[in-house]
């Protein structure tokens, strides 16, 4: 009963994830192709410092876009698990585990050493309590069921 639930959990917290990493990308996009810099009336030009900067941050987010949802669709198969085979889903588990563990190694690392060259923000300004959190609860949440399953 308990792995189930826990696949439930990582199955809704993966499509939370996912769609608002989705969001965050389609609304970067369109600001930065509006411009918002100032500069009416000028197409956006992708190689300057700044259309680099727009493209890094996307991109970062992005990849956390495609591990919540490979976490999604990983997870909505060890929902029913009760007829699966073993060896299956022992291979989901591991995948799933192994999602977790990335996807929480990414967010530590984009966010301490990524976007603050990319961004070029210091993490100092950022509470490391913070980030240390959500770097466990996608460890937890996301691989939780995969340890389960193992």
């Amino acid at each position: 009963m308990m792995i189930p639930i826990l696949a439930l959990a990582a199955a809704v917290s993966g499509g939370v994830v996912a769609s608002g990493a989705g969001a965050a990308i389609l609304v970067g996009f369109v600001f930065f192709l509006i411009g918002f810099s100032g500069k009416k009336g000028r197409r956006p030009n992708f190689l300057t410092s700044d259309g680099l900067k727009a493209i890094g941050t996307l991109l970062v987010v992005a990849v956390f876009m495609v591990l919540a949802y490979f976490c999604t669709l990983t997870s909505g198969s060890l929902i029913r698990f009760n007829g699966m085979d073993p060896v299956f889903q022992y291979e989901q588990g591991k995948k799933l585990l192994f999602i977790g563990m990335a996807s929480a190694a990414w967010f530590v690392a984009s966010f301490l050493w990524l976007l603050p060259y990319i961004v070029e923000i210091k993490p100092r300004e950022w509470n490391r309590n913070h980030l240390i959190g959500v770097g466990v609860y996608f460890a937890l949440v996301f691989a939780a069921a995969g340890a389960a399953m193992l």
